[in-house]
């Protein structure tokens, strides 16, 4: 593989529009830079966790949902985000990776200092399953701590 066969492409819906946008990227605006001995392929580290930052033209707000798309990569993977109320803060995420891997993130802003996330994974019989439920305090700021509500088996 080279890094001229990588393809990142995010299309998206706003609220306001009946047309779908798409935008593609080159590895060099979609991922972090790389050392001297590393390639994309191999060790590509998203720049920015959200897709939507991806659209610095497109207020967040605006957003009802985004589809990513990574090829040509040893993590090729699919990201549907739908936003929710001020999209930042408020949003769900279905990650399906090249190997079968899924998995749902939704993450709701409580108020300014209080926020839930939950992920799940579908495991390896196919069913869903918790993985993280916690409740985060003061995210982002020095005072930052969480509370899992995740049960651990003995």
């Amino acid at each position: 593989m080279t890094e001229s066969t990588i393809q990142i492409k995010i299309t998206y819906k706003r609220w306001q529009d009946e047309a779908l946008q798409t935008v593609e990227l080159t590895p060099d605006q979609y991922f972090d830079p790389l050392e001297e001995d590393e390639t994309y392929y191999e060790d590509g580290i998203a720049r920015y966790n959200s897709s939507w930052e991806y659209l610095p033209h497109v207020p967040v707000d605006e957003l009802q949902w985004t589809f990513k798309e990574i090829s040509g990569t040893n993590e090729d993977s699919t990201f549907y985000t739908e936003y929710q109320k001020n999209g930042r803060d408020n949003w769900m995420t279905h990650r399906v990776d090249h190997d079968g891997h899924e998995e749902i993130i939704l993450s709701t802003d409580i108020s300014n200092r209080i926020g839930h996330t939950i992920r799940l994974h579908k495991n390896e019989a196919g069913q869903w399953t918790v993985n993280t439920n916690m409740v985060h305090y003061d995210s982002a700021t020095p005072d930052e701590w969480w509370e899992s509500f995740v049960r651990k088996s003995s």
